[in-house]
């Protein structure tokens, strides 16, 4: 399998695992606030959410200039409050609406995967501070994500 096929189908496979997971907590579970600490799944979900489209958005800036995005630096900059503003965004949406956020970020992420070719997945230390290929850190900071917070909220049973 090349690292092509691969990467989709470990970020298909890990947001899929999500999503059934989800399809078993009724709605009104999902927006109950403390389940992952202060956040509810709802807001898991927008975190997901506004974290694969940094990603999204640094991609192109690093596969360019091999440097850090500009993205990932403001992010790092203050990750905790990164992260409340951009679940306070999706705090007003339901549940239901949430998930589809995430599942038009996922395609779209899905679709500039699938766009790049081979020798760019594999590229070697695209940026700096990241010594594996553009695959190992899209399939880390995407898949992976994804997989440790569906491991906490299944957790919480």
């Amino acid at each position: 399998m090349s690292a092509h096929e691969s990467l989709v189908d470990t970020l298909e496979r890990e947001h899929a695992g999500f999503v059934a997971l989800l399809a078993g907590i009724p709605a009104e579970a999902q927006e109950r606030k403390g389940v992952v600490g202060a956040w509810s799944v709802k807001n898991v979900v927008a975190h997901l959410t506004a974290w694969e489209l940094v990603v999204l958005q640094a991609l192109p800036e690093m596969l360019a200039t091999g440097k850090r995005p500009e993205a990932l630096v403001t992010v790092a900059a203050n990750r905790d409050a990164w992260n409340e503003a951009e679940v306070a965004e999706g705090e007003p949406l339901t549940a239901e609406d949430q998930l589809a956020e995430w599942e038009w970020a996922h395609a779209v992420l899905l679709q500039f995967v699938r766009d790049l070719d081979e020798p760019t997945l594999l590229r070697a230390k695209p940026f700096e501070g990241w010594d594996g290929t553009v695959a190992d850190y899209v399939a880390h900071e995407v898949a992976d994500h994804c997989r440790t917070h569906r491991e906490a909220i299944a957790a919480q049973g």
